[in-house]
């Protein structure tokens, strides 16, 4: 009877091993890809910048950045886009279906954009600091 507690344990531990640890592999790379933190220069600010996870061709993706010094601009590089900078705002956005923006001092830096689909890079800058390395895809 305990020979088989042990097997069963055993076993239980292999599959663990096998299946559970390769999936939070596969979590936390696609996390990175979408979502990254970063430091300003003079180590004044940690802040994160992320893309939303669920883009569509041709509707709304959003673009994010909790950093609290200002100003922000970010661009959009790959798929033909032009790179061009644009500014961000503080900004939230209501949660029924029209998704309305509006200017808040006590939001989020934020922004959307309307994309075809494709693997896009976006840079952030704050100041005269850049940050990239965060990848948005667009189904």
């Amino acid at each position: 009877m305990q020979r088989r507690i042990e097997l069963s344990l055993l076993t239980a531990l292999a599959c663990f091993c096998l299946f559970g640890c390769s999936v939070k592999q596969n979590l936390s790379k696609s996390a990175e890809e979408d979502h990254k933190s970063f430091e300003l220069a003079d180590h004044s600010e940690q802040f994160t910048a992320w893309v939303s996870g669920d883009n569509h061709a041709n509707k709304r993706t959003w673009i994010w950045c909790d950093v609290e010094r200002d100003p922000v601009s970010y661009r959009v590089t790959g798929g033909g886009q032009s790179g061009e900078w644009k500014p961000m705002k503080k900004i939230v956005v209501s949660e029924d279906e029209s998704q309305t923006i509006k200017e808040d001092p006590t939001g989020k830096h934020g922004a959307a954009e309307t994309l075809p689909s494709g693997k896009y890079t976006v840079v952030f800058k704050v100041g005269n600091e850049q940050f990239s390395g965060v990848t948005l895809q667009v189904d």
